[in-house]
């Protein structure tokens, strides 16, 4: 099962890919229903906030420099999500994250008679946590 944060609430670790969901378009899919292609795994990248900009001194190369995550311009938050391939998403973008599932272990990734993936059960069920 995966536990859904707001990351209002909640941020993931630095460079942890966690599976967001988006609620713009994040790409066209004519087939998609209900939704679905708004999730998306991600690589979530903390950069430094506007205060902390400020605060550095003025010899230090990142008060010059700008990075993915970083807080200016269209990104309000000081962090951002980045999706395998080009493009990224501002830290404000997410509704809502959750941590991926730890890979199986070889007994476990084996299919039962039925053809079911026991550590998964066939499906992950989304429980979205309550403020």
């Amino acid at each position: 099962m995966i536990e859904l944060f707001s990351p209002k609430d909640k941020l993931p670790k630095n460079k942890q890919y966690v599976l967001a969901y988006f609620p713009r378009n994040t790409w066209a899919d004519s087939d998609a229903v209900n939704d679905e292609h708004k999730w998306v795994v991600v690589k979530f990248v903390r950069g430094i906030s506007m205060a902390e900009r400020g605060s550095l001194p003025d010899s230090d190369e990142r008060k010059k420099m700008y990075s993915a995550g970083d807080e200016w311009a269209n990104n309000h938050v000081p962090y951002c999500w980045l999706p395998f391939g080009p493009g990224s998403f501002f830290g404000q973008e997410a509704e809502l994250w959750g941590e991926l599932p730890d890979r199986p272990t070889s007994a476990q990734s084996q299919p039962d008679i039925q053809g079911k993936q026991p550590w998964l059960g066939n499906r992950i069920v989304v429980r979205r946590r309550h403020r």
